[in-house]
């Protein structure tokens, strides 16, 4: 086993879904965009060979605002576990100064909900992305990379849920992640994740979408940014922080709900912010990742509080 140095040249995901007599930003308050899961190193490569990430993400949430930014469920409480698997295998392909990866991470998430007196609770498989293609390139301190991911709808749904862990759509998500980075003192890395979503035929059921017509998700866009300093090679330290923003509406087949969404609703485009502060510290056992995000600015969305540990480790 070698040491792993850094690599996280992807934004994985959790795709949990709430149905809580309202709506938010994507059907059902879902997105496959999981903020804050990229922060420090996000696109330097390491040498060829086998890499594995575990990211565990806690996220809790007391508001579900509405367009003007009103706390619309006030006895709301939202809590996610969610355990990442990513595996990645850098090949020794390269062009030029490019090199080549695949990868693909799976989640395992725990979500429960407890709003207007009922206890909603889903445990299982949400949805696995696959990336068959990651490019990194690196000149000095300054690193890209792309990542093309897909969404395969493998976690568990159920339209009459009041909690769902998948979405039940395939989502296409490219990636970009800029860097520089200077190993022995400041880091500034940002990624951008845009997210197109197919349509879902079997839609859960709600109150803008009473008989469960056909719905698509509108297109996202989601940055995740890191200012550190490396007090050593092995030790960083810094802020970190998040922006979404829902690029286009919801759409529903139906064309009575579908007018309802959007005069009542604006077409349920989402957006949120989120600052914190993270580390990073590199061992023989592998990196560790440490950070918590504290959201605010929420339109059509829940805001609350993201906290993740991540550890690296490469064969």
């Amino acid at each position: 086993m070698r040491k792993s140095g850094a690599f996280t040249v992807t934004c994985v995901a959790l795709s949990f879904m709430a149905s809580i007599g309202t709506a938010d930003a994507g059907e059902g308050g879902g997105s496959n965009l999981m903020l804050g899961g990229t922060t420090f190193q996000t696109p330097v490569f390491p040498e060829t060979g086998f890499y594995y990430s575990n990211y565990i993400n806690y996220y809790h949430a007391s508001r579900l605002n509405d367009g003007d930014g009103n706390n619309v469920v006030p006895d709301l409480s939202l809590n996610a576990v969610v355990d990442y698997n990513q595996f990645v295998y850098v090949t020794p392909f390269e062009l030029g100064d490019m090199k080549f990866a695949v990868g693909a991470v799976v989640p395992l998430a725990t979500v429960r909900q407890d709003a207007g007196g009922v206890t909603s609770r889903e445990t299982g498989l949400a949805d696995i992305l696959i990336q068959p293609l990651i490019v990194g390139w690196e000149q000095g301190n300054f690193h890209v990379a792309f990542v093309q991911g897909v969404f395969l709808p493998t976690g568990q749904y159920d339209p009459n849920s009041q909690v769902n862990i998948g979405r039940n759509t395939w989502a296409y998500q490219p990636q970009l992640s800029l860097g520089y980075i200077d190993p022995q003192g400041w880091e500034a890395t940002a990624t951008l994740s845009y997210v197109t979503n197919s349509k879902n035929k079997d839609a859960m059921i709600s109150l803008l979408n009473p008989t469960g017509a056909d719905y698509r998700s509108g297109n996202e866009l989601g940055i995740d940014f890191a200012v550190g300093y490396n007090f050593t090679p092995n030790f960083e330290i810094g802020l970190t922080g998040y922006y979404y923003k829902q690029l286009s509406d919801d759409k529903i087949s139906d064309p009575a709900s579908n007018q309802a969404l959007q005069d009542f609703a604006n077409g349920l485009r989402g957006q949120v912010a989120a600052i914190g502060i993270g580390a990073r510290y590199l061992t023989s056992f592998g990196e560790f990742y440490a950070h918590v995000d504290r959201e605010f600015a929420a339109r059509n969305r829940t805001q609350g509080t993201s906290a993740w540990i991540r550890w690296n480790i490469a064969f």
